[in-house]
């Protein structure tokens, strides 16, 4: 349950793969609000927490899926002991996808680019003028404190020392 909660979906296939009981009621919450048709006294199953009706979190929904798939497949007493494996997640499998077909856009189109280098970078492209790298930022401390402070950032690797 604690997987489940901590939306850990990896760890959540690992528990189902290595035996868990799905079916284990934890205990109540106490001061809870009652739900209609359902026993005060027993607390919520892993597949509760799973289908979070309120959530509306992909990774509960993705788990929830999963935990569905394994009930059914307990339910249907052929393999009870046995879990299926997790599908990937769906923005995993699009990421897969998207790179897979990315690269081969690349390979197709990487033949004509050899041929022609990479252009040099130009200052047109840097988003800083030259003057401000190396300006001086002056930092006054109000009069009530004893001295002014300068900060000079064009002094690079200074020993600080001397500001103590």
């Amino acid at each position: 349950m604690w997987a489940i909660i901590a939306h850990k979906h990896a760890t959540v296939e690992a528990l189902a793969l290595a035996g868990a009981d799905p079916t284990i009621i934890d205990l109540p919450v106490k001061g809870a609000p009652p739900v209609p048709g359902k026993n005060p006294d027993l607390g919520q199953t892993a597949l509760d927490y799973a289908e979070a009706k309120h959530s509306r979190d992909p990774v509960l929904r993705h788990i929830s899926k999963y935990m569905g798939e394994w009930m059914k497949q307990r339910e249907d007493k052929s393999s009870p002991l046995e879990a299926p494996q997790m599908p990937l997640l769906p923005w995993v499998v699009h990421a897969k996808e998207f790179t897979a077909a990315h690269e081969k856009e690349q390979a197709a189109t990487g033949a004509a680019t050899e041929s022609s280098p990479a252009a040099p970078h130009t200052d047109a492209d840097d988003i800083w003028d030259e003057n401000e790298a190396e300006t001086v930022v002056q930092a006054e401390v109000p009069q009530q404190h004893a001295r002014k402070v300068k900060f000079d950032l064009a002094t690079e690797g200074e020993d600080l020392d001397e500001l103590d």
